[in-house]
């Protein structure tokens, strides 16, 4: 599905940051996402990781802001693996889109993850939904909003105001607080057999954490609605329209956004 958006807006001043291919966007991943991120937070500098061919770069640079990407591939700004780099420097924002599934040591990566981010920093992550029984090339993981939570907890986030959409994919965005427990970068979790049932880690939460909770469907918890976006300026002079390719969008057509942008 193509989106196509109109925008009549003049913008007193230059930047360097204004994508070259122009104004058409193949964001097929984490569009709700992006359009969160950018409609309800403010930052400037991006460390986009398993950036690929730099879409969501590209997009998140048209708004003004300062992307870093980190990928295997060489046209990337960091080029290597996430976890192989020394960062020389922390992010206001922490761009996650389908990578977290793909990593042997998810504990560790999540932990890199907060400490390149500055404090009060932004975590923005999506994950694929799919059954756990079904094997995916490259997939080492499957995800659900609980679990992910956890594990996030796990590392040092405070979940408890989460912004989560579940819809074809898992979009979690989570602001840099700390979550202080005993339980905190263990090696292992504890569990029922031994007597505990999140009892240190359940304020932490964005829902009731109870033994057996189940998130089961489409939904959301402290998204609003997600088809309704107001994005900031783009830098931008002219007037333009503004394209979105979505090809998850042809079977969600309910998930269509409606974009409006803030005047200057």
């Amino acid at each position: 599905m193509i989106l196509r958006y109109n925008a009549n807006i003049v913008n007193q001043k230059q930047t360097q940051n204004i994508p070259q291919q122009g104004y058409s966007f193949e964001l097929d991943w984490a569009l709700h996402c992006i359009l969160r991120l950018l409609s309800n937070y403010e930052f400037k500098s991006v460390l986009d990781i398993g950036s690929g061919e730099g879409e969501h770069k590209k997009f998140l640079q048209l708004f003004g802001k300062n992307v870093f990407s980190v990928d295997i591939l060489k046209n990337a700004d960091y080029v290597g693996a996430f976890l192989e780099i020394d960062f020389d420097r922390k992010f206001d924002v922490v761009w996650c889109s389908h990578v977290l599934e793909h990593q042997r040591n998810t504990g560790i990566f999540l932990d890199k993850i907060y400490d390149v981010l500055k404090e009060n920093g932004i975590l923005a992550i999506t994950v694929p939904i799919h059954p756990r029984e079904r094997l995916i090339s490259g997939h080492l993981s499957s995800w659900s909003a609980p679990l992910l939570c956890y594990n996030l907890i796990m590392t040092g986030f405070n979940c408890n105001k989460a912004e989560i959409l579940s819809t074809y994919e898992l979009s979690l965005i989570v602001r840099k607080e700390h979550a202080n427990h005993k339980e905190l970068r263990k090696s292992s979790a504890h569990g029922a057999d031994a007597g505990v049932e999140f009892i240190d880690i359940a304020k932490y939460f964005p829902f009731p954490a109870k033994q057996g909770l189940e998130f089961c469907g489409p939904g959301q918890l402290n998204w609003e609605n997600p088809t309704q976006y107001l994005l900031p300026t783009p830098v931008i002079y002219e007037n333009f329209e503004l394209q979105i390719k979505c090809k998850n969008l042809d079977i969600s057509s309910a998930l269509v956004p409606n974009l409006q942008f803030a005047p200057r």
